[in-house]
């Protein structure tokens, strides 16, 4: 996923507020040691919370992205950062970390996101905080199921378009990026999302241990039934 893409990513991105979701990280977990960011994309966030003083590993499926996040490592001189590419659900650290993080819908890609958060938990210390996101079912059905989404970049534009079925949302990811010559090279991606309600997903985390969850729409606002981010801390018990 994202192989191929990956160059166009953080273009398109601009628009997150990658500082507020920082922000909002880093109320909610220990306020020193060390974290883990699964499905950590070019790194920008697992960097920003390098900067902040936590020592920081990044973790991603795409080989491509884990390149751009290490190339962006190196470009601001970040050394208590290592990044590599790896599975979500078989993740097996040698030694427990104090928090992981998932963010930008990495849940979503998960069908089934039992053996994710199995692996999550104890691959935390006693006392541990797992925060991640999830595109709600709002979102995803009401939103972006069943439509089409444009826009030009600098030179790249995209065509996005989404089918709902059921549960899922396949999506359809088309990239024109204009060369020298004034031709463009064409890109595609295809990408499945999974719906999840959130009352299932606190369930599953208590399912496997988590001694408490909290849910918060974007950035610890209250949650509503328009609400299209919903952010998950689960603790584990000391």
């Amino acid at each position: 996923m994202y192989d191929g893409l990956s160059e166009f990513y953080d273009l398109f991105m601009q628009d997150v507020d990658y500082n507020a979701w920082c922000d909002f990280i880093s109320h909610h977990i220990p306020t020193k040691g060390c974290g883990l960011d699964v499905g950590c994309g070019s790194g920008k966030l697992t960097l920003m919370l390098s900067q902040r003083g936590f020592n920081m590993s990044g973790v991603d499926l795409s080989p491509e992205m884990v390149a751009i996040a290490m190339k962006n490592a190196r470009r601001n001189a970040i050394t208590n950062v290592s990044f590599a590419v790896g599975n979500a659900e078989k993740i097996n650290l040698s030694i427990p970390v104090d928090f992981i993080t998932a963010t930008c819908d990495v849940v979503n890609y998960l069908k089934n996101p039992i053996d994710f958060f199995k692996n999550t938990y104890n691959n935390l210390k006693a006392g541990g905080v797992f925060v991640f996101d999830i595109s709600s079912e709002y979102k995803l059905k009401k939103v972006l199921g069943n439509n089409v989404y444009t826009e030009e970049k600098d030179g790249v534009v995209y065509v996005w378009n989404n089918n709902l079925y059921r549960n899922r949302v396949d999506m359809f990811l088309s990239f024109f990026r204009r060369d020298e010559d004034g031709r463009y090279t064409r890109f595609d991606e295809e990408q499945t999302q999974y719906v999840h309600n959130e009352n299932d997903i606190i369930v599953a985390l208590k399912s496997v241990g988590f001694s408490s969850v909290e849910i918060f729409a974007d950035f610890g606002e209250n949650l509503s039934k328009n609400s299209e981010r919903i952010h998950f801390i689960a603790k584990k018990g000391k």
